[in-house]
């Protein structure tokens, strides 16, 4: 059976967010969208209304270390949890995971 992959995500503004999204979103069971961790991020909720018109399941959180958490509990023993979308935000989000 395929493991259920729940992710956090977040995104620069200045790159081409929407199409990676368009990429990324179908590999996803559900996304929690982060803004807040680089200045020039899109907003959360600006993902989440993008990912939500390409038929995604996903919530917004303007909390990176709650988002994982989240993530974590959704994947539970069976699933994964990962961090994916900018190196910025992968790099903020070492920091809470190796606490």
């Amino acid at each position: 059976e395929k493991r259920k992959v729940h992710a956090v995500v977040g995104m620069m503004a200045n790159k081409d967010w929407q199409t990676a999204l368009k990429i990324i979103l179908p590999c996803f069971e559900d996304v929690i969208f982060v803004d807040g961790f680089m200045p020039g991020c899109v907003p959360a909720a600006q993902l989440a209304r993008f990912a939500i018109e390409q038929d995604a399941r996903c919530t917004a959180c303007t909390d990176l270390d709650s988002a994982i958490s989240q993530a974590i509990a959704k994947a539970g023993r069976n699933g994964i949890a990962m961090v994916t979308g900018s190196l910025y935000l992968a790099s903020a989000a070492e920091k809470i995971i190796v606490k």
